[in-house]
C-alpha cells in the first residue's frame, strides 16, 4: 500500500565522527541519509497526552524493509517538509521488520 500511495522522502541522521578539532572547538559530524517511502497522517486525537505526544504531532508510516530504525532527533524530509523524529516503533511479524510507525513533529 505504501508503494502505491506513499511518497518518497528521506531520513537523515547526524552523528559525531572523528577526533575533536581544537581549532573549531567541535567534533566533526557524519551525516547519513536513507531513502524512504512514507505516508504522514494526523496523530489520532486519543493518543495526544500533552506530554510525550503533543497537539500537532503527526504519525508517519514508513516502509521498513532494509531500513535502519530511526532514532529521536533524526530528521525525516517528506513532501517538502522537515519533521523531527520523536519516537519510532517497528512492526516485525515473524521477526521481519516491515513497517515503522514514527511520531514526528514539525
Amino acid at each position: 500500500i505504501l508503494a502505491e500511495f506513499g511518497a518518497t522522502g528521506q531520513i537523515t541522521r547526524k552523528t559525531q565522527g572523528g577526533d575533536y578539532d581544537p581549532d573549531t572547538g567541535t567534533y566533526p559530524q557524519v551525516t547519513t541519509t536513507q531513502a524512504v517511502t512514507a505516508v504522514v497522517i494526523a496523530m489520532p486525537q486519543h493518543l495526544i497526552d500533552g506530554t510525550t505526544v503533543l497537539q500537532g504531532d503527526e504519525l508517519a508510516y514508513v516502509s521498513a524493509v532494509g531500513l535502519t530504525m530511526p532514532k529521536p532527533l533524526d530528521v525525516m524530509t517528506w513532501m517538502g517538509a522537515d519533521y523531527t523524529v520523536i519516537n519510532a516503533k517497528p512492526t516485525a511479524p515473524a521477526g521481519v521488520n516491515v513497517l515503522a510507525e514514527i511520531q514526528v513533529r514539525k
